[in-house]
């Protein structure tokens, strides 16, 4: 069973190191793009066990009056097996966040977590919590 918390300071800067975030999902990251982006950080756990933790960068929509939200370079696993189950967690959050939107911009190659090595695990899982790539494909 996964629960959904919001990290502090303390505890977001000790795991960072533990589950190897990218430079981008760093709680100093999160420091700097304020005042324009207000960041959210958010730890996933099994049990009492970390598996994940993320950064949501939020901001308002200039005259719609709505939040976006936007997690660069994660999301990042402490196992491959529990992507699925993050994901799924992350999408639930950002409906308690009042977000309208969220774009995940996954780092294929840092973490380990999304080394899928060519497999399509990531694209697949993505897609399967309704998440769509955008760009060119």
């Amino acid at each position: 069973m996964f629960r959904t918390k919001e990290l502090l300071k303390e505890e977001y800067t000790k795991l960072e190191d533990e589950i190897d975030v990218h430079p981008l999902q760093s709680f100093a990251w999160g420091e700097l793009k304020k005042p324009n982006w207000e960041p959210v950080r958010l730890g996933v756990f099994e049990d009492d066990d970390p598996v994940s933790i993320f950064t949501i960068l939020t901001r308002k929509i200039p005259f719609y009056g709505k939040r976006f939200g936007y997690v660069p370079r994660g999301i990042v696993v402490s196992e491959g097996k529990y992507l699925t189950g993050v994901i799924n967690q992350l999408s639930g959050t950002s409906r308690q966040l009042g977000l309208t939107h969220l774009m995940i911009d996954p780092d294929k190659e840092f973490g380990s977590g999304l080394k899928d090595h060519g497999s399509g695990m990531i694209e697949r899982v993505y897609r399967e919590a309704g998440f769509e790539p955008s760009g060119p494909q």
